[in-house]
């Protein structure tokens, strides 16, 4: 008899604890437009090779200054024409990289330079060696020179199966 009483008070005790009417707090979300969707950062153990000036804003944030490309990217700044699609084609300024596909624009991303690529786009694995990385809120590629003369640059990105990509410069005809 004890043994059913403690038990019955037990069961109305939870019972009346669980019965009571929590307050709801309702939150709400507010919108998030295009504007204020701000770009993940580019992941790197080491620095990136071009240090800007102070007074400097790169190309990708306003038109005031200009971002200086290091020394072993300068020589590959222009346009290039893709030799396996001529309809393909590259340029690159000094932080940019756009794309054209038959002359329409395809994707403008922002580019950062780096001495020594660093190991999110290498793994760890394979010699240290110069790169660059295209970087959009939604991807990052990181790309090597594999060979570049003043009129052949061919490019290799890294992480992928994929063999090297051969652009030749573009003339002015």
């Amino acid at each position: 008899m004890i043994r059913t009483t403690i038990i019955f008070l037990f069961v109305s005790l939870t019972w009346a604890a669980c019965d009571t009417t929590a307050k709801q707090n309702a939150v709400t979300a507010e919108p998030v437009t295009a504007r204020t969707y701000v770009s993940p950062a580019i992941l790197s153990e080491q620095a990136a090779a071009a240090v800007l000036p102070a007074d400097t804003i790169p190309v990708s944030y306003s038109a005031k200054g200009v971002a200086q490309a290091p020394a072993e990217f300068a020589p590959m700044m222009g346009q290039w024409v893709s030799t396996l699609d001529p309809g393909e084609m590259v340029h690159f300024l000094p932080g940019k990289y756009i794309s054209y596909y038959e002359g329409n624009k395809v994707v403008e991303e922002n580019m950062t330079y780096f001495e020594v690529c660093p190991n999110s786009c290498t793994n760890g694995v394979g010699p240290a060696r110069p790169c660059f990385v295209v970087a959009s809120p939604y991807n990052q590629m990181c790309f090597t020179i594999v060979q570049h003369t003043d009129q052949q640059l061919q490019l290799s990105l890294l992480g992928s199966n994929g063999g090297t990509l051969t652009y030749q410069r573009k003339t002015n005809n």
